[in-house]
């Protein structure tokens, strides 16, 4: 809804109001994904919660992720576009002497329809460049947040399990499928947590140059 009424730009109090609105998603967004780690790091079965944790938290960030691709393209538009753009088409431009309805018998007649049908008042863009400012500055300190939470997302496996595994395949090489599972379930969800990290942080750097 925010960048719909960006494209309009016909009410800068929506605007405004529709800014902050989007302040608070990114907002609930960051705490739906902190509320399901925490979730999951108090449980009791790591393993088994995972998936569905794993799921919401990537959910979480490839909307945040998304935000950010769209608002950066609105913020580069506003910020390098001609300010003649920002005012309204109001027509050509009169001759000497003579009106830009044209003149004549029916020119009252021609401003009064012409009132009737003129363009609202655009908001202009470097003010909409400000309130788009204002949402990735938003997106800017709760990805940073978000990148604290995962970087304290611990392992499905605790280190008990872990160490078990390791000890189980030096013991008995017959074992060592069975030894490696845990090893391996634990490794791949750490690359995971380590690419959603990734991801948010090529997010802080497409906005570098905005905020």
């Amino acid at each position: 809804d925010f960048v719909l009424d960006l494209w309009k730009g016909h009410n800068l109090e929506r605007l405004t109001e529709a800014a902050d609105t989007c302040c608070s998603d990114v907002t609930a967004l960051y705490d739906m994904m902190k509320g399901a780690i925490e979730t999951y790091t108090a449980s009791s079965d790591y393993l088994w919660h995972w998936k569905k944790t794993h799921e919401l938290v990537n959910g979480c960030i490839e909307m945040i992720s998304l935000m950010v691709f769209v608002l950066a393209v609105c913020y580069d538009k506003y910020l390098h576009s001609p300010a003649s753009q920002t005012q309204p088409n109001t027509g050509k431009k009169g001759k000497k002497g003579q009106s830009s309805d044209g003149g004549g018998p029916g020119a009252a007649n021609n401003a009064t329809a012409g009132d009737a049908t003129a363009a609202p008042i655009l908001v202009p863009e470097r003010e909409r460049l400000v309130l788009v400012t204002k949402v990735l500055r938003e997106l800017k300190q709760r990805i940073n947040e978000m990148d604290l939470v995962l970087l304290e997302w611990g392992s499905p496996l605790n280190d008990e399990i872990v160490s078990s595994s390791i000890v189980q395949i030096l013991n008995d090489p017959k074992e060592i499928l069975a030894g490696f599972l845990p090893l391996t379930i634990s490794e791949n969800a750490m690359v995971e947590v380590a690419e959603m990290r990734k991801l948010l942080k090529d997010k802080l750097k497409l906005m570098s140059k905005a905020i």
